[in-house]
């Protein structure tokens, strides 16, 4: 069974890195032409952008994965993934929701059969809520539906994971 699970690892671990090197990348570029204030992307617009260029990225990653990596356990992870940006764009017109502690809470719900420190991660998480309300880049409110996003994308990699599984799909 490790020996199933090392490419997977190998895979979101290259995944990860490439998403969120596209998206650093992505965001800098916007900064530095001068259409936004900060690479955070703050301003309503400035997400609306953020959603638009990572939306697509994740799911033709999602594809991409799972069609020619033949890995459909990282493409729901990714699919997933897109769910917690796809949340936050419903959201902007009241509010902005973190990325940073929907993705932190959803990479905790992720491990959470893993790691039996699962505790730990739940305390990087209250951390992260508030260090953005802290540096003044979230409400509370918007920390909360962060972590309400995450909740909600890694439970439904989990549950659809286990469906999927229950009928032999993956």
């Amino acid at each position: 069974m490790a020996r199933q699970e090392r490419p997977e690892l190998l895979a979101v671990a290259i995944a990860f890195l490439l998403l969120g090197g596209l998206i650093t990348v992505y965001s800098t570029y916007r900064v530095q032409q001068g259409r936004w204030q900060h690479v955070d992307a703050s301003i309503p617009h400035e997400r609306r952008d953020l959603h638009h260029f990572i939306l697509p990225l994740l799911v033709i990653s999602s594809l991409l994965t799972g069609w020619l990596l033949h890995l459909p356990v990282v493409a729901l992870g990714i699919a997933t993934a897109g769910l917690i940006v796809l949340i936050a764009k419903l959201c902007l017109r009241w509010f902005k929701l973190s990325h940073h502690v929907a993705f932190a809470t959803f990479a905790a719900i992720l491990q959470w059969p893993f790691l039996p420190g699962v505790l730990l991660i739940a305390f990087a998480v209250f951390l992260i809520g508030w260090s953005r309300i802290v540096l003044h880049r979230h409400q509370p409110i918007e920390v909360c539906a962060g972590t309400l996003a995450g909740i909600m994308a890694g439970s439904m990699f989990w549950l659809s994971l286990f469906a999927c599984r229950q009928f032999d799909w993956l």
